[in-house]
């Protein structure tokens, strides 16, 4: 019974650790999409997608794939930088006072 129940505690640490090498892979590589893939997927229009890369492009100033609070304030107003002043807790989800990718494209393709 010791034997078994060893086997079946080898077996399931086994799994955690092959689900979790799957979700690590998962993640890089999605993080080495290129940013067009990432801000403005392929379901919407081609105008669409446009429009977000260039608010995208626009926002990210430092280039360095999130946008702080900073670099929104320093942009050109429009409306659409006035959404992202005034929907900044619903864009960032994870609350680490930047807006990263996901975040982005998630809120803008929801709506």
């Amino acid at each position: 019974m010791k034997y078994l129940m060893l086997i079946i505690s080898l077996s399931m640490i086994s799994l955690v650790s092959h689900a979790a090498n799957e979700l690590s892979s998962m993640n890089t590589l999605a993080a080495n999409l290129p940013v067009e893939e990432r801000v403005a997927p392929q379901k919407d229009t081609s105008k669409e997608q446009a429009f977000l890369l260039d608010l995208w492009k626009t926002l990210d100033a430092d280039l360095d794939g999130a946008i702080s609070k900073k670099e929104v304030a320093a942009a050109k107003e429009s409306e659409s930088v006035t959404e992202v002043i005034d929907n900044w807790a619903k864009l960032d989800t994870n609350q680490d006072e930047k807006i990263n990718t996901e975040e982005f494209s998630n809120y803008f393709t929801s709506k």
